[in-house]
This record gives C-alpha cells, sequence and structure tokens, in this order.
C-alpha cells in the first residue's frame, strides 16, 4: 500500500532547513523516531558508528552487516550483499537498511535475503534514494519506484496487509534542490529557507496533491513477514 507523505509543517520547515544532512537523508532520519525496534536487530549496509541508531524511537540488540571495514567502525558481519547472506533462516526480530540497497547491484536477491533471515512476525524498514544524485560507494545501480516496491514484496513470506510505501519528499522545489545543494553550510540555509518555503507554504494552504508524491528523494518501505 501507497502512503501519503508527511505533511509540511512550520516546525519540519525549520528543521529541515538547519540540518547539517543532505535533504534525503533528513528526511529519511525523520521518520527514526516513529520506529520502535524490539528483539534482535540487523541492520544491513550499517556500521558499528552509524549515527542513526540513536535516532530510533527505541531500539534493542542490534548487529550491524557491512560490506566493508573500512567504514564508521565497519561491521559486526562482514558479508558480500551480492551473495547469499552468512545467516540462518529467522534469525532476527528486525531488519533495517539505510541507503543502501541502491548500492547492490543483485538487490532483488538482497531482498529475499533480508525476508530470508527475518522471523515470522518481524519487522523490515528500508530506505532507498528515489530522485537524488548518483553516489558511488564505490558503486551505484538502482533507483526503483514505489510499484517496483510494492510488486516485489508480493511474496507469500511478506504479510501483504502490512506492506507499506511512503514517498519522501518535501515538494517539487526541495527535490530539485536536492541535485546541487552547496557545502558551504551559510549558502546551503540560504538556499534551502528559499527553495523549501514553496513547499511549506503549499502544505499550510493544505494543497498538497498526488504530483508532489511523484518528486520523492526517497522511499521508506516497510512492513511485516507473515
Amino acid at each position: 500500500m501507497r502512503i501519503a507523505s508527511p505533511q509540511p509543517t512550520v516546525k519540519k520547515y525549520f528543521r529541515m532547513v538547519f540540518s547539517h544532512y543532505s535533504l534525503c537523508r533528513h528526511l529519511m532520519y525523520e521518520q527514526l523516531p516513529h520506529i520502535h525496534l524490539k528483539g534482535e536487530t540487523l541492520d544491513v549496509g550499517g556500521t558499528r558508528d552509524s549515527d542513526y541508531h540513536t535516532l530510533f524511537g527505541s531500539i534493542g540488540d542490534i548487529t550491524n552487516l557491512n560490506a566493508s571495514t573500512e567504514h564508521g567502525g565497519g561491521g559486526d558481519i562482514i558479508a558480500d550483499c551480492n551473495e547469499p547472506l552468512p545467516l540462518k533462516d529467522s534469525s532476527y526480530d528486525n531488519v533495517i537498511s539505510l541507503s543502501t540497497f541502491e548500492h547492490i547491484k543483485n538487490d532483488r536477491l538482497l531482498l529475499q535475503e533480508c525476508l530470508r533471515v527475518l522471523r515470522p512476525g518481524g519487522s523490515f524498514h528500508f530506505f532507498t534514494p528515489f530522485l537524488y544524485r548518483e553516489h558511488g560507494c564505490p558503486f551505484d545501480y538502482h533507483r526503483h519506484t514505489s510499484q517496483w516496491w510494492e510488486e516485489e514484496l508480493q511474496t507469500e513470506s511478506v504479510n501483504a496487509e502490512t506492506v507499506a510505501v511512503m514517498p519522501l519528499v518535501w515538494d517539487q522545489y526541495a527535490t530539485g534542490f536536492s541535485s546541487f545543494e552547496p557545502r558551504n553550510k551559510q549558502l546551503r540555509i540560504l538556499l534551502r529557507s528559499l527553495f523549501c518555503l514553496p513547499g511549506l507554504l503549499r502544505g499550510l494552504c493544505g494543497k498538497n496533491n498526488a504530483f508532489q508524491e511523484t518528486m520523492a528523494l526517497a522511499h521508506y518501505v516497510s512492513g511485516k513477514k507473515g
């Protein structure tokens, strides 16, 4: 099921303008406090030093799986995500992944593997860029639509009623601006305040429409295993 993106508010506007993250990453992180992870969680693409772990509403034990030992303290498990994961079936209560699927050439296999290691009734939370620039780390392969995620998750192992795909978008001007965000802090704040203002005004007037959903910077995909 596709659900509407969050409505712009004045509070969100100022948080976004002054955020030191990219607009894409800020919109992702904005959802984390609403996610509560109980039990054992596998973070596919995460590291021991991932700054977003503290942003979740609650989180239990977490295991980080990464393809590299070079970034942010490395992972607890090092594995090639283009191959079957070296993990037992039904090993985790939750599987999360932030900005990882786009870097995996065989992302369909990775999706299947994430579901395989998830326990029945367990939850998955995936965040992936959409209308966002290429950012090889070292490679960048995919930008999937909401439709792709909905269809790929139509499997017997997933509880179809729980699947939700949320476009993460402020408005089309903010999405366009994200492609040339300057590194200079003062200039970035100034330009963000200007490019994000139309979305705020449109949201306060209740004029957001379906077109905004097609301009998503990212998607938040969630659901539960059957």
